[in-house]
Parts: structure tokens; C-alpha cells; sequence
């Protein structure tokens, strides 16, 4: 069983995506392997109202909940979230996209600290993602402000019991953000493989060397990357076959408590 805790449905302003649809993603994680994915809507991303992009998931996702769990986009610095909020909890969600980045906010706002309260008290992973594109393959009006390894560390040092999943992040990125928490708080935040270097320096095992196989889930960023590199990636690993099986499947349940388990 692989569960891909990165995933996104939908569209993308800056390039044609060979595959939008729930049931034409479904078929692509299925056919490489992968058994359920938390899944986010990628219009969200930029649309000014979120919401819109939640509710197109919702409907996408409807016929396939034995395959995906959606993860709802909130925007704290939208003046209804949390009522948007209130119909992700509704609606399932395993958890709370933010792009603080694309948002125009930062991460230690006091409308995002109130967010990630809210998500503590249900027991809701929030997603942080490090880019929605690699800089050298950017459109040239798709230029984000990017946030920092130190403003993650502040907010796990302010959110006690906040869970994190840091997605599409490079090694040295994960190695910023981890290894300069103290171990109780580096327990808090998790990082999925989509863009951790593969088999030539094998960065995942170097990861998991410092870091810790508990903090890692396995994400391919599908539908903006192919899920096969993640997948390749992994299996090539000179990690323990007991490593990978963690990665694939028991962590996410670590992480997000509201995650459909199928028998």
C-alpha cells in the first residue's frame, strides 16, 4: 500500500498539465502503484477567493473517496475562512493547504497564528509548500515570495502540538528546517520526497540518516511532476525495505489523524 500525501487536481495558469481530472489522476497514481492520495485543488492556489477552488475539489472528489481524501486550501487572511474551515471539517478533509507565498501574508501573521490553532485543536496537519515550481522552469509572472526555514522554526516554536507537512522541499531545505529544531519540536514537522535528489546521491537516505525515517511520507506533487520519479526514487533508495513500507503508509497515520484508512 502507498499513500501520496502531494497531490493536486485541477489547473495551472502557467502550462498546459497533461491530466486534470479526478478520474484521469486517479488512473495515473493507480497505474504506478499508488493506492489513496490526499489531494488539494490547484486553481486554489491563485484564486482570490479559495473557496471556489475547495468547492471544486469537493465535487472532483465526490465519486472517489475510496481513493482520495481531499486537504482543503484556507486562505487566514480571507475575511470568512473560517467558514471555509468549518466546511473542510465537513467535508472531511485530512488537512489544511496554505501558500502564504501566492497569498500575499506571511506565515507568523496573527490571522495565520489563529488558523493554526484551529487546526491543533482538530488534530489537522497544516501544508506547507516549499515551491509549486522549481525557479529555472517558472513562468516569468509567476514569482511568488518565497518564505523561510526560520519563519518555519518560529512557528513551530509558537504552535505547541501543531502538526506540518513541508512538501516539494530540497534537501537542504528539509536539513534547514529540521536540524535546527530541537528534537521534541523536530517531531512536529514532516517532509514528503517529491523533490529530494534521487539514486546518484541518494539523498533520501542521507535525510533519513540525520533527520529521522519518522519525519518522512512519501509525495510525488502529482499532477505537476510524474509520480513514477517519486516512486523511482524510493525504490532505488539504499534505505530498509521496513524504511520505505514507514514512508509509504505508517507515518501519514502519524501525521494526519482524519485520514480514511481502508482495510
Amino acid at each position: 500500500m502507498i499513500v501520496d500525501s502531494n497531490v493536486l487536481i485541477g489547473n495551472w495558469p502557467f502550462r498546459k498539465l497533461p491530466k486534470t481530472s479526478a478520474g484521469e489522476l486517479r488512473k495515473i497514481l493507480s497505474d504506478a502503484g499508488i493506492t489513496r492520495a490526499i489531494a488539494g485543488s490547484l486553481e486554489a492556489v491563485l484564486f482570490r477567493n479559495v473557496q471556489d477552488g475547495n468547492k471544486m475539489l469537493y465535487k472532483a472528489v465526490a465519486l472517489h473517496r475510496d481513493f482520495f481524501t481531499p486537504a482543503a486550501t484556507i486562505n487566514p487572511n480571507y475575511a470568512r475562512w473560517e467558514k471555509d474551515y468549518k466546511q473542510a471539517l465537513q467535508e472531511q478533509a485530512a488537512a489544511i493547504r496554505i501558500y502564504p507565498e501566492y497569498q500575499n501574508w506571511n506565515i507568523l501573521d496573527h490571522c495565520a497564528l489563529e488558523l493554526y490553532e484551529a487546526c491543533r485543536e482538530d488534530k489537522l496537519p497544516v501544508i506547507l509548500t516549499a515551491e509549486i515550481e522549481d525557479i529555472r522552469q517558472r513562468h516569468f509572472i509567476d514569482k511568488p515570495s518565497d518564505w523561510l526555514g526560520g519563519e518555519v522554526r518560529q512557528l513551530i516554536h509558537q504552535t505547541d502540538g501543531l502538526k506540518v507537512l513541508v512538501v516539494n522541499a530540497k534537501a537542504d531545505r528539509i536539513r534547514e528546517i529540521a536540524l535546527t529544531l530541537p528534537n521534541q519540536q523536530r517531531k512536529q514537522v514532516f517532509f514528503d520526497l517529491s523533490a529530494i535528489w534521487g539514486p546518484v546521491l541518494d539523498e533520501i537516505a542521507l535525510c533519513i540518516e540525520q533527520i529521522g525515517v519518522s519525519q518522512f511520507v512519501f509525495g510525488s506533487h502529482a499532477v505537476l511532476k510524474t509520480p513514477e520519479t517519486a516512486l523511482i526514487k524510493l525504490r532505488l533508495s539504499q534505505i530498509t525495505e521496513q524504511d520505505k513500507k514507514q514512508i509509504c503508509t505508517e507515518n501519514i497515520k502519524q501525521l494526519m489523524h482524519r485520514y480514511e484508512r481502508i482495510s
